[in-house]
């Protein structure tokens, strides 16, 4: 059986909405073609509330164990305002921000960047590792955050397994601002790595002058000779508040069971919480009916249910992200 890991970073932050789209249009259509998926996951963890002005956000308390509803095999949670300590942001605002929204924009998406950066150097290690439970044929980079309107096509999968195109790279073919969609790639482990690292390239890049996330990417693209090939493949951003941010061909009714059982869980930041869940946990059936209305308007989420779990306090310090990989207009 052919295996797939699918990578997600950033803030999950609507995830209890886009749920069910990803299990219907990704999860879905790659086990029935007989593929078996495993879910590797970086988060952060917000203290306090979270607010992004551009994107209509405000005072939002975010759902920390959110990330339960993906099921994730591996998942790393790390402290917001730790890792913004750590990065020392001010360093990559040599010549300011390709957005105007002071700097909220570029911050998060050096915190995106960063995020991607840390679950692919995980799954890299266990990679080298030699285990055979990780020997992915494809790398699957997707956003928690989005809706998708549309099925997963596995046959995608037959480009990049041809040599003579030599195609090496896959990526929505919307939204890529004189660059390309930084949203999703899909990828063999080898040309995966070097996507998920770009981050290693991002400071030395923010020194040289100013871009944007998609002419980023395209050019790191282009340095690391990684052919991209654009899908028709399209997905909506949802907003913590449960707001659709793009207008693609949106569902009117979906319903979802979550079960969850993270295999793992490592919580980077001191003064976090370790948690170990029981190798059978699983959330108790919700019906997930989301009522798509104008723009503008909200996503009706589910409703909540209790989990249990044994923790375990680790000595020291705080956790959160925000990935806005929108192009021009990010948020």
């Amino acid at each position: 059986m052919k295996k797939v890991a699918i990578i997600t970073w950033g803030l999950t932050r609507s995830l209890k909405y886009t749920y069910p789209t990803i299990n219907k249009y990704i999860l879905n259509p790659l086990k029935k073609d007989g593929y078996d998926v495993d879910i590797y996951m970086h988060t952060y963890r917000i203290n306090g509330t979270y607010s992004n002005p551009r994107a209509r956000e405000k005072n939002i308390r975010l759902d920390n164990e959110e990330y339960k509803i993906l099921n994730p095999k591996h998942i790393i949670i790390e402290n917001q305002d730790n890792v913004k300590k750590k990065l020392n942001l001010k360093q990559y605002r040599k010549h300011g921000s390709p957005w105007s929204n002071n700097m909220t924009t570029m911050d998060n998406w050096i915190l995106a960047t960063y995020s991607k950066f840390q679950i692919t150097k995980y799954l890299e290690k266990e990679r080298k590792e030699c285990n055979e439970n990780v020997k992915y044929n494809y790398i699957i980079f997707m956003r928690p955050d989005v809706e998708f309107v549309s099925k997963f096509n596995t046959k995608w999968f037959n480009i990049l397994d041809n040599p003579k195109n030599k195609i090496k790279g896959l990526v929505p073919d919307f939204h890529y601002f004189k660059g390309e969609n930084d949203r999703m790639f899909i990828a063999k482990p080898k040309e995966a790595f070097i996507y998920g690292k770009l981050f290693n390239d991002l400071l030395p890049s923010t020194k040289k002058t100013k871009r944007t996330s998609e002419v980023f990417l395209k050019i790191m693209l282009k340095t690391y000779k990684i052919n991209v090939k654009r899908i028709s493949f399209r997905f909506n951003r949802i907003r913590a508040n449960g707001e659709r941010k793009d207008k693609f061909k949106p569902f009117q009714k979906l319903n979802g069971v979550i079960e969850t059982h993270p295999k793992e869980i490592i919580i980077l930041s001191p003064g976090d919480t370790i948690k170990t869940l029981p190798e059978e946990h699983k959330i108790q059936p919700s019906k997930y009916i989301l009522k798509i209305k104008t723009a503008g308007t909200s996503l009706t989420p589910p409703p909540s249910s209790g989990t249990t779990s044994r923790s375990t306090r680790v000595q020291g310090g705080p956790d959160r992200t925000r990935r806005s990989p929108v192009g021009t207009p990010r948020g």
